[in-house]
């Protein structure tokens, strides 16, 4: 759950691989919300790690960086991105994939301190902002209200 500029500042040396098929870890140096630099690791898929080692430059250079692109650009390929698939270009930021990545986690059933820690985010006040929606469709008024049947189309009562 990576933010704009931390993915933009991705280098070979944040990416350790782990047992061929198990993935990796990531260092982050810093975030926005880290101003002491402590950084954090997060675990990198196998899926994930395999299209890393696809790129990665042989020998890589440990300083080099990962994508090369800035955070506009990241931002600039998401929305093209989400355009190509037929989302449209309206709605979609370098943030939809932390966006996406917590809705994910929570129809897993992830807890809010789970994915608050996930996305390294100080509290779950947007965590919960992010999963409203999915939250309100699980509530016990949803669930109250799904027992109702439905009108009739025809409006025959």
């Amino acid at each position: 759950m990576l933010r704009r500029g931390e993915t933009a500042e991705l280098r070979w040396r944040n990416v350790q691989s782990a047992a061929v098929g198990r993935g990796g870890l990531l260092a982050i140096r810093r975030a926005k919300n880290d101003p002491d630099g402590r950084g954090a690791v997060n675990p990198i898929s196998p899926l994930a790690m395999a299209r890393l080692d696809a790129i990665r430059p042989q020998p890589p250079e440990p300083d080099a960086l990962i994508f090369g692109l800035s955070e506009d650009a990241i931002r600039a390929r998401i929305k093209k991105v989400a355009e190509r698939i037929g989302l449209g270009r309206e709605g979609y930021s370098g943030h939809s994939l932390r966006v996406g990545h917590a809705l994910d986690l929570r129809a897993r059933g992830a807890s809010e301190l789970d994915i608050k820690d996930a996305g390294r985010w100080r509290s779950t006040a947007m965590v919960n902002v992010y999963t409203r929606s999915m939250a309100a469709q699980r509530s016990a008024v949803a669930a109250h209200l799904a027992e109702f049947e439905a009108p009739p189309e025809d409006g025959a009562g």
